[in-house]
């Protein structure tokens, strides 16, 4: 059987805030399934195998990354009470699902970054439109506004490396098999 008939694309839309919420609401629920899982194999002789060092690994760089990305999310809803950047705009979001009602966690995984790459490409998109407006300002000398916009385009390419750095750090994560 055809490997790609087992799964449906998915296309959603929602806004920039919503995608950055739910990706962490959902990055937050791996992070504490991993360390339950961690939690439950310490204290028994599964504590000392190779198995429960790669859970506690996953589980580890799940929780930084996810603390990361709440922290992101936090300067990000501070950085759009300013007129210039909108977490509001809708995205369309597109990731693969498979046919069965079981998501396993890889899935999940790319769920997440699935939001998290839409959320990126839209920042990128109005860090340009910034840029724009600041070659603007300069040009009819409205020197302040071009100051202001330079520092909010400076702010968006930080969380634009970070939300790269995010996503490359998720895609390293492998989740163990149950029972190899």
């Amino acid at each position: 059987m055809d490997e790609m008939a087992k799964w449906k694309k998915v296309e959603e839309e929602l806004t920039v805030s919503d995608a950055l919420e739910y990706a962490t609401s959902d990055l937050r629920s791996l992070a504490d399934e991993m360390d339950e899982w961690r939690s439950n194999m310490e204290g028994t002789n599964l504590e000392y195998t190779d198995k429960y060092e790669r859970v506690s690994e996953c589980a580890d760089t799940l929780e930084e990354q996810t603390d990361e990305l709440e922290e992101l999310e936090s300067d990000l809803k501070e950085l759009a009470t300013s007129e210039h950047v909108n977490l509001d705009k809708t995205i369309k979001v597109v990731w693969s699902k498979p046919y069965s009602r079981y998501e396993s966690r890889p899935t999940r995984l790319n769920h997440i970054t699935a939001y998290l790459e839409a959320v990126k490409e839209e920042l990128k998109e109005q860090k340009d439109r910034l840029s724009e407006k600041i070659e603007e300002s300069e040009d009819s000398e409205q020197t302040e506004e071009a100051e202001k916009l330079k520092e909010v385009v400076e702010q968006l390419e930080e969380y634009i490396d970070s939300l790269t750095n995010i996503l490359d750090e998720l895609e390293s994560v492998e989740f163990p098999g149950m029972y190899g």
